[in-house]
Parts: structure tokens; sequence; C-alpha cells
């Protein structure tokens, strides 16, 4: 009986330890993205800032120099995309490990009637449990995937703005 209760308690154990580690690996997703956002603002105001400081170029602008408001925009715009795409690849990365380190978890578990040391009664526990941390892993990919999907376009859209008001000065 002994025995049984430190069995369970271990099982217990293993469980939260994979809960906490999927839990802290999406909190850091999160962090990053968070991260990512703060600096594309950081890029976005360094863009707008150096549009600006361009002013005196304009003043006698030709069309050749015009162009360089638009060269400045694809390069932001570049740096931007290649960003997206690093943090899309780390997203894509984790959310696979995520979901391969869970399944690979619950095919660990077994009866034993199957040579294992779980009951059905856990096993059904702790699906219920892993099934909880699959949707807290796809929540967490459609929090960031709902604005990973719009953020070039923003980004696009306020230097665009940025660009234009410059040109019509």
């Amino acid at each position: 009986m002994i025995l049984a209760a430190s069995e369970l308690a271990m099982h217990q154990e293993r469980v939260s330890r994979h809960y906490k580690g999927i839990t802290t690996a999406l909190n850091e997703l999160k962090s990053r993205f968070t991260d990512l956002n703060s600096e594309h603002n950081r890029m976005f105001e360094q863009f707008r800032e150096h549009i600006e400081n361009m002013e005196h170029i304009f003043i006698n602008a030709t069309k050749s120099t015009k162009r360089l408001l638009q060269t400045e925009l694809e390069k932001f715009m570049d740096t931007i995309r290649v960003s997206l795409r690093q943090f899309r690849g780390f997203l894509d990365d984790t959310l696979a490990t995520l979901r391969e380190s869970k399944a690979r978890f619950r095919m660990s578990f077994k009866l034993f009637s199957d040579g294992g040391n779980f009951s059905p009664e856990e096993i059904e526990e702790y699906r219920k449990k892993l099934e909880r941390m699959a949707n807290k892993i796809d929540s967490a990919e459609g929090f960031v995937m709902a604005d990973l999907e719009g953020m070039e376009a923003r980004r696009l859209d306020q230097a665009t703005e940025v660009v234009n008001k410059f040109e019509h000065r």
C-alpha cells in the first residue's frame, strides 16, 4: 500500500513537471513574441526618425532622390520580413517540440495489464491533463498567429504612411 502511494505520488510529480515544462516553454514563446513586437516598434521609430532626418536631401529633390525613400522603405520591410520569418521558424519548432513531447509522454503511460505501472484511472486522469496541455499549446499558437499574420501588413502600412507624409511636404 505504501509502495502504491509513493508510486502514485511519483506519477503525479512526473505529470506536474511535464505540465510546468510546457507552461514555461509557452510563456517563453509569448515573451519572445512580445520582445519581437517591441523590437519592431523600436525599428519603426528608428525608420521614422531616419526618414525625417533626410528632409534636407529632399528640399530640392529629383526623381532619383525621391526613389531613395522607396529604397529605405524596402530595406525596412526586408528587415521586418526576415525577423518575422525567423520568429515563425522558432514558433513552428517550439510548438512541434511541445506537441512531440506531449505525445511521447502520453505514450509512456502503460497499464498494469500491459506490463506498465499505471492504473486505468490514472491514465484517464493524466490523459485529461495532457488534453488540457494540448489546448494550452493550441491557444498559445492561436494567440501568436493571430497577431503574427497581420504584423507585416501593419508595419508596411505604418512605414508607407511615414514615407507618404514625407513626400507630400
